[in-house]
């Protein structure tokens, strides 16, 4: 009897405890209920608003949450939230820091999930006005929405650096700027990130990388199923990276972007993989190959100043369709070592310049309803008689040229268009043509249901990531 009673009392002790913030509760701030937490405990501000005049220190495993999923958190600390332990989840706030100060900073902890956060408006006197995150912290941001930051230094909104390991997804960053490096997000130091599904609108850097941009010959960036409309830097308008070891993309659309001095995309990556990628009505060029291995396939480059220039050691440039380019389609200056073939010239000031456009080239007509009016909009799929289709490098799984197939016959529904939205991602964007048909995965991570539309191929990407991350670990 006595066991059983202490036994029934231990696990009532050890059960999680609902914690509420508002006026007329007993917690009235953040602050206060998070120093009573223990782990596993849940944080609700039940309020549409709190302020809390000093910054709110975690240490517990606790989920911090708003019961409106919209509720206003006023921070005067600096940072205004500090996470010192894993297991953290933060959820459904619009973060307003003082100006001057950080929003939220994590060192060193794990499985920490920032949610369906907002942050608006806010000036920041350094680096990472928004989020730092570092330390090797491992942390998804998802559902994160970014608007009208300004960083007197680099990244107006997230900044990763030393060895931490971040997701970015189904994110919003709008009109973020930054005076250094990295209008929206900057990555460094051994960091690695993984972007997907997010939209990057009208970003600027005084310097390089209007949206992202990445330094540190050991950092890393993926990204994928992004859109870029609108950036605008000296160099790198949506991704520049300087040293880093690995940058690879596929299904983005980048439109609009402006580089005064460079390209759209930046690469000076050791590794670079960057297929089925749509660049269109870019000012500047396109993208340019700085490292020493470049894979360059199936990608559409319509209408921009500039094509592809391929000035780092070596590349591969297959199935691309070069088309509506102002000056030089694809710049191939010595001493690089290029492979060019199968791939798609048309209405270009030069094709190439130096060399030939490749023993499979396809020189007539692609069949592509292309404007470039720099609306980002019009569906680029190919007609049925396109000479594109079919006409792909035999050795890739996509047998056509260009990011896109052809379109639907009358009645039928197709898949991407290549025309994305200017305002917000899309809710389940289609996967780029010769994506891994992978089943669902029964896993535990934070990540998109598998079940929703498109879920084979967030599935997918999730073992990619996995695998890509297990390999460039047991290769450090």
């Amino acid at each position: 009897m006595f066991l059983t009673i202490w036994a029934t009392a231990a696990m009532a002790e050890d059960q999680p405890t609902l914690r509420e913030v508002c006026e007329a509760c007993d917690y009235t701030t953040v602050r206060a209920a998070v120093s009573d937490a223990d782990d596993g405990d849940t944080i609700v501000v039940s309020d549409e608003a709190v302020t809390d005049d000093d910054t709110v220190s975690v240490d517990a495993s606790v989920t911090i949450r708003s019961a409106s999923g919209k509720a206003h958190w006023t921070m005067h600390g600096n940072p205004g939230l500090e996470i010192d332990a894993s297991g953290v989840t933060v959820t459904g706030f619009v973060l307003v820091p003082d100006n001057s100060k950080r929003a939220v900073r994590a060192s060193d902890v794990t499985d920490l999930l920032l949610e369906n956060l907002t942050m608006e408006d806010h000036y920041f006197n350094a680096v990472g006005g928004g989020f730092l995150l570092e330390d090797e912290t491992e942390a998804e941001v998802r559902s994160c929405t970014f608007v009208n930051n300004h960083a007197n230094g680099e990244a107006a909104a997230i900044y990763v650096v030393r060895q931490a390991q971040v997701t970015v997804s189904d994110s919003h960053f709008e009109t973020q700027t930054a005076t250094g490096p990295g209008g929206a997000i900057r990555v460094g130091d051994g960091a690695e990130l993984i972007v997907q599904r997010s939209t990057f609108l009208s970003n600027e850097s005084n310097v390089e990388g209007g949206a992202i941009s990445v330094w540190g010959t050991t950092s890393r960036l993926l990204v994928h199923d992004c859109i870029f409309h609108h950036n605008t830097s000296s160099d790198g308008a949506a991704i520049y990276t300087g040293g880093a070891l690995e940058l690879t993309g596929s299904g983005n659309h980048l439109c609009a972007n402006t580089a005064v001095d460079g390209a759209s995309v930046r690469s000076g990556a050791t590794t670079l993989t960057w297929w089925n990628n749509v660049h269109r009505d870019t000012t500047g060029a396109a993208l340019h190959l700085h490292g020493v291995a470049s894979d360059v396939h199936d990608n559409d480059v319509l209408g921009s100043d500039e094509g592809i220039a391929a000035l780092g050691s070596s590349a591969s440039i297959r199935n691309n369709l070069l088309a509506h380019i102002g000056g030089t389609a694809l710049d191939t200056p010595a001493p690089a070592t290029v492979q060019v073939d199968h791939n798609g010239w048309w209405s270009n000031g030069l094709d190439r310049s130096s060399g030939h456009v490749g023993p499979n080239a396809v020189t007539g007509d692609p069949r592509v309803p292309f404007v470039a009016d720099g609306l980002c909009d019009g569906d680029l799929r190919r007609h049925p008689d396109s000479p594109l289709l079919g006409a792909g490098d035999p050795e890739l799984a996509d047998q056509d040229i260009g990011a896109l197939g052809k379109a639907p016959s009358e009645g039928t529904e197709g898949g991407n268009t290549g025309t994305m939205p200017t305002d917000e991602p899309t809710d389940a964007p289609a996967p780029p043509r010769g994506a891994p048909d992978v089943p669902p995965l029964a896993s535990g991570c934070r990540c998109a249901s598998s079940g929703t539309a498109g879920g084979a191929w967030t599935a997918g990407w999730v073992l990619a990531i996995a695998l890509w991350r297990r390999r460039l670990h047991g290769a450090s």
